[in-house]
């Protein structure tokens, strides 16, 4: 009974309950936390309802879920069976929950007698796993990971080894510690001594940071490291703060270096080589490096050592700077690269009132033409970042929509020229699969109705044109196979041996795996015998000898029949090339794409749940996993599209997004650090735009971050912050709280964005456009456009006393110019996502728009939306 409905229950869930998996995990969590009642319990130490809740946990694979399942292992009063239990579903049904050393470790532990294992080791695993920074969290994993190796190595216990060498080391840093210093116990018994005097938290997850990303250098970099650090006596007060900012600098100097091509550090070597007595004195002597490297890649004299360091301990990282600077700088966008030096001389966390300032300048010629018609008051408002609460919502991804998203984004992908654009590809390699592509979604587009239809009958085309290639492939194989039937005839000897085998073995492409099988019996039987010569019909049967006879006219047919059809005209093949067989490959694989393309936009849920990419009768379909992996290995040099194939892995994948309430919140905001990574956010929304990018597209990135007209939107679901912010909304209240979060983490919870441009109409007035929203929420009966209207109508449109526009429709709307010299790229001329944009536009321009209705609230959700908007203005 509790098994069936153990099942039923992770089937419900699996199709998007995520309030089971909720209360699931609490279920399981008040059992590992020692608390419940020791009435009810069980064999196990269960009630029955904590051991449904393990059963069905266990038939999924949920972060929730697998959290409540992983507690169950540190708990003291558990049984030991039931962990080895708990612990052997994680390693064989949850394939990532552990990295790859510790899923080796793990099953080596297994072997044992449970009742040896030291389970409090696992409770550094989990202790990394609770980090609240993602990217620290997902690198210190991999660190772990590495340290754990060189304990297996040892024979040592890691939770002994902490107790007894360094317990003031906090267990989410231990791991990667002992990493960094190799270790070396005399140095992390100094490590020990500066926790053991270093109050609160926060140079502690300053330290960590630290540790992570000095970890990234190389070898020879981190060895200098450490021997300072082993000479030096850093313990203090004051340790702590000085040590992170040795290694933030150090961590920083690296990456300037390899973003440069200059992997050997040569000045970064010579400091460490030097003699020094303490951490001031090291950081000293950094300081003036730091400023050397930093006008390397940012050629402005306003920007220093101080200045970096602010905007370091900020945002955390600043990749997003200096992997943009250096695409500018490497792809000869130098006025792009200027703009960017004097922004990043404006930034002056966390006020940012000179970025505004510098922002906003109205006595710089652009700046005027983009707000200076505004009055004062206007001008007020839309400088000011807005950052609203919307509430409790009920916005759960449905599964059965997933479908139309993941189609959606190909389109997309398609109409924005992600695959083949003439603009900005040398190469038109993936010129064909575009073209193709493109006039199928014109039929799409006329023929709404006829989608499934249209599909079925391009995959249909596309597999005949491959059996076509195919016979021109199979035609060159012919004269050999002719050859090799004329050898094995009856009555005929053949030798046994590598010549002969051969020979049989080139005829596994023409046979049937069943009999191919009956060859190699038979290659292995004469290998028995040890005869040197046997009759040609033991090995090549006269039944499977006609069938390749046969194969032969099969193949002689369809290559005469493609060489008096089109498809040489149609697939751009040089039928006077037959030889070149490179030709006829290369467009196979294309016409193949081309297909798990078609297939990926006419998925359905049953086949996303089953990891199908199509319904197949006499086979085994192939998997979607496979198909998404096969079209990321042939377009691994179209980062842009590689961006476009990421979004749609991480649609299929995000389980924690599936159901359940969301505490959402909206940000209308010119900060820096969000436009910077505005391309990359939402996880699962990356856009050409992305920093990380093809610097052809994303030259167009600095218009974002650096014009006075453009802003972005975020809608953030509260629930998604680190347990730490978390408690203080809860603990103070969000109006309190709000000023406080972290940008990144604000980012790193973000479920939809949109830009926002204060545009002209045609008489002058201003008015504020809304280009498309990217969400990675798939609700087809939820329009997601409701809630940035509502934001950016109740909180900018109407205090400025503007109105809303969106793109397409009968009016006309004026775009000033962008700072940037690169232009700014547009993306709302047709009005949403799924049809495409402008593309990068040099200069001032005009597109179509059409006026959003103001917001009417009709029910009683609506009206408590309007009234959560308008009480959290700022």
């Amino acid at each position: 009974m509790d098994k069936t409905l153990a099942l039923a229950l992770a089937k419900l869930a699996k199709r998007g309950d995520g309030e089971i998996i909720d209360h699931l995990a609490g279920v399981l969590k008040r059992r590992s936390s020692g608390k419940d009642e020791d009435e009810g319990r069980r064999g196990i130490g269960f009630t029955q309802e904590q051991e449904l809740a393990l059963r069905t946990l266990m038939q999924l694979d949920n972060p929730l879920g697998n959290d409540a399942l992983f507690s169950l292992i540190l708990t003291a009063d558990i049984d030991s069976r039931v962990k080895v239990f708990v612990i052997r579903n994680l390693i064989e049904t949850k394939k990532d929950f552990f990295p790859k050393n510790m899923r080796a470790w793990i099953k080596s532990k297994l072997s044992m007698d449970s009742r040896d294992f030291d389970w409090q080791d696992f409770k550094f695993f989990q202790a990394t796993c609770r980090i609240s920074s993602a990217d620290i969290r997902a690198r210190s994993r991999k660190q772990l990971d590495d340290a754990l190796e060189m304990f297996t190595k040892d024979g040592r216990s890691i939770a002994h080894t902490h107790k007894e060498l360094c317990p003031s080391i906090p267990e989410d840093t231990f791991m990667q510690l002992w990493k960094f210093t190799g270790g070396n116990e005399e140095l992390v018994a100094k490590f020990n001594s500066l926790y053991s005097v270093t109050k609160g938290t926060v140079f502690k997850e300053e330290l960590l940071y630290g540790i992570v990303n000095i970890l990234s250098a190389n070898r020879q970099m981190l060895a200098k490291v450490v021997d300072q650090l082993a000479r030096i006596d850093f313990v203090s007060q004051e340790g702590a703060e000085h040590m992170a900012r040795l290694l933030k600098t150090v961590c920083f100097l690296t990456t300037i270096d390899n973003k440069l091509g200059q992997h050997d550090s040569p000045g970064v070597l010579a400091i460490l080589d030097a003699q020094v007595d303490s951490l001031d004195q090291l950081n000293a002597s950094f300081k003036e490096a730091v400023v050397y490297k930093i006008r390397e890649v940012l050629p402005n004299d306003a920007i220093d050592a101080e200045k970096i360091q602010k905007l370091w301990e900020h945002w955390g990282n600043l990749d997003p700077i200096f992997v943009y600077a250096s695409k500018m700088a490497s792809s000869r966008y130098g006025t792009t690269l200027r703009l960017v030096a004097e922004m990043v001389a404006g930034m002056d966390p966390p006020t940012y009132d000179g970025w505004k300032k510098w922002r906003y300048n109205l006595s710089d010629r652009i700046v005027s033409s983009q707000v200076g018609h505004l009055t004062k008051k206007q001008l007020d408002v839309w400088k000011a970042d807005h950052f609203a609460e919307l509430g409790v919502i009920m916005i759960a991804n449905s599964p059965r929509d997933l479908p139309d998203h993941i189609a959606g984004q190909i389109e997309r992908a398609i109409l924005e020229g992600h695959i083949y654009n003439p603009d900005v590809d040398d190469s038109d390699k993936y010129k064909f699969i575009q073209e193709r592509l493109a006039r199928t979604h014109e039929s799409l587009v006329a023929h709404p109705e006829q989608r499934k239809q249209i599909l079925a009958d391009e995959i249909q085309l596309l597999q005949e044109d491959i059996a076509r290639i195919d016979s021109i492939i199979r035609a060159a194989s012919v004269t050999r196979l002719q050859q090799i039937l004329s050898v094995f005839t009856a009555g005929q000897n053949v030798q046994v041996g590598k010549k002969t085998f051969d020979a049989l073995r080139f005829l596994e492409q023409f046979l049937s795996k069943e009999q191919f099988l009956v060859i190699q019996s038979a290659m292995n039987a004469a290998v028995e015998l040890k005869a040197t010569t046997v009759e040609a019909t033991t090995l090549l049967s006269t039944e499977i000898a006609q069938s390749l006879s046969d194969t032969v006219r099969n193949i002689e047919e369809s290559f005469a029949q493609t060489m008096d059809s089109d498809i040489f005209q149609r697939c751009g093949l040089d039928k006077e090339q037959l030889k070149n067989s490179g030709q006829f490959y290369q467009k196979r694989q294309e016409l193949k794409t081309l297909i798990d393309l078609y297939r990926l936009s006419k998925l359905n849920i049953q086949l996303i749940g089953k990891d199908m990419i199509t319904e197949r009768a006499d086979k085994q379909s192939e998997s979607i996993t496979s198909v998404i992996d096969g079209l990321r290995k042939f377009f691994k040099d179209n980062l842009t599209f590689l961006q476009d194939i990421d979004n749609l892995q991480t649609a299929l994948s995000m389980v924690e997004n599936i159901g359940g309430n969301r505490r959402l919140a909206m940000i209308i905001t010119d900060n820096p650090q969000i436009l910077f990574q505005v391309g990359k956010y939402p996880i699962g929304c990356r856009s050409c735009q992305n920093y990380e990018g093809r610097p052809e597209l994303n030259k167009a990135l600095a218009g974002y971050v650096a014009d006075a007209h453009t802003k972005a939107i975020f809608l953030i679901d509260l629930n998604k912050l680190s347990p730490e912010t978390r408690q203080k909304i809860d603990a103070r209240g969000f109006e309190e709280v709000k000023n406080t979060i972290p940008q990144q983490e604000l980012l790193e919870a973000s479920v939809g964005r949109s830009i926002a441009k204060l545009v002209q109409m045609h008489d002058g007035r201003p008015v504020l456009f809304l280009e498309p929203t990217y969400t990675q929420l798939h609700r087809a009966d939820l329009n997601m456009n409701t809630f940035f209207d509502t934001f950016a109508e109740l909180i900018v449109a109407d205090p400025m006393g503007i109105q809303l526009v969106r793109g397409a429709g009968g009016e006309s709307v004026t775009v000033p110019s962008s700072r940037n010299p690169s232009g700014q790229y547009e993306d709302a001329a047709a009005g949403n996502a799924g049809h495409a944009g402008m593309g990068i536009k040099m200069g001032s321009y005009t597109m179509p728009a059409t006026i959003i209705s103001r917001f009417i609230p009709v029910s009683k959700s609506d009206q408590e939306l309007v009234t959560m908007i308008s009480q959290s203005s700022h």
